[in-house]
């Protein structure tokens, strides 16, 4: 979602005497499937807690960033830094496969190592089986995620040659059919120039 489009629905709800929040999620699907996804909102306060009951539904964990759009710039933040993560992954992991290392020690390794994070132990195994069939999240939405942060920065005057260069390669991943596979297949943009 961009920011001048959910800025438009809390002003439309406001000229209808609505109150309003937006709620992105963050999780993977399977959190999506057990309910616990994270609710990354922003709105009023007095809202939310109004909203809270419901949400809470199929939610465990609602953070509230502040006001209206802030949930959505923080999930725009969220997919940048996870799309900038795992191309750095994707290089490594390229890289140690194209070496000859042993891949088995390199996946113990990366799970294990100072930079494992969520992403990193929930794509690096994929990323080194070329398994992108089961979508969690597109390359296209990575993209237009990053098309969408690129704006919000430039808004705020804030440098971001990585996402401009992240969004660059998934860029490249949509030129070569990828855009509807999991975004783990942003490393195939790699494989593919050797």
């Amino acid at each position: 979602m961009s920011l001048d489009w959910i800025r438009e629905w809390h002003a439309e709800a406001q000229q209808h005497g609505l109150k309003s929040i937006e709620s992105p999620v963050a999780g993977s699907k399977l959190a999506a499937e057990s309910g616990t996804l994270t609710l990354l909102v922003g709105g009023e306060a007095e809202t939310l807690a109004k909203a809270r009951p419901v949400l809470s539904t199929f939610s465990n964990n609602l953070v509230h960033f502040g006001p209206p759009t802030s949930g959505t710039l923080y999930k725009l933040i969220n997919n940048l830094q996870g799309a900038i993560h795992l191309l750095a992954l994707s290089e490594g992991l390229v890289m140690a496969e194209r070496a000859g290392l042993n891949m088995d020690a390199v996946l113990e390794a990366v799970m294990s190592g100072a930079a494992s994070s969520p992403m990193v132990k929930g794509k690096a195994a994929r990323v080194i089986d070329r398994d992108y069939e089961d979508v969690h999240f597109t390359i296209r939405w990575m993209y237009k995620d990053l098309t969408y942060a690129l704006r919000a920065a430039d808004e705020l005057g804030v440098p971001a040659p990585l996402v401009a260069a992240a969004r660059e390669v998934y860029k490249m991943a949509l030129q070569l059919g990828l855009g509807d596979l999991d975004i783990a297949a942003v490393s195939e943009v790699l494989r593919s120039r050797s």
